[in-house]
């Protein structure tokens, strides 16, 4: 964890923090990191607050697939929008799937773009993620949403 949800308060300090994450390599588990968030939204997280994750990832982790199943069912229990984003070409999409719990809040290759639209648009304008209509609706939001 490079720092706590309630850290910083102020948008510029959140950036800054951000920018300065540095890789230092080694194996991928999405699931530490997804367990790692879930403990960290459930501790400092509002309950009145609409909850968005980004689980940001090469997509292949090193995970046993009963982990990534318990991990994917522990973050949809917090009722967080989940979005899994990879610009890697070597991804699991079942796996990125398991997280976001719906195909069409994964995005890879030429999708990125519609992602960074669609978070944009999340945030800002307080909606839930653009499904298309083959699955169940979004969830609708009460007018408080942070």
């Amino acid at each position: 964890l490079q720092f706590a949800f309630d850290q910083y308060k102020e948008q510029s300090k959140v950036l800054n923090a951000l920018m300065k994450i540095e890789h230092f390599g080694g194996s991928t588990s999405a699931v530490s990191g997804v367990n790692l968030a879930v403990d960290e939204i459930t501790r400092t997280g509002r309950k009145d607050a609409r909850r968005m994750v980004v689980l940001i990832s090469d997509g292949n982790s090193q995970d046993p697939w009963d982990d990534v199943l318990k991990a994917a069912d522990r973050l949809r229990s917090i009722g967080a929008d989940v979005y899994a984003v990879t610009v890697s070409h070597d991804y699991m999409i079942r796996e990125l799937e398991q997280y976001a719990g719906n195909k069409w809040l994964v995005y890879i290759d030429a999708r990125i773009r519609q992602f960074l639209d669609e978070a944009e648009k999340s945030v800002t304008q307080c909606v839930g993620p653009n499904i298309p209509s083959s699955t169940p609706p979004p969830r609708v939001y009460s007018a408080l949403c942070f």
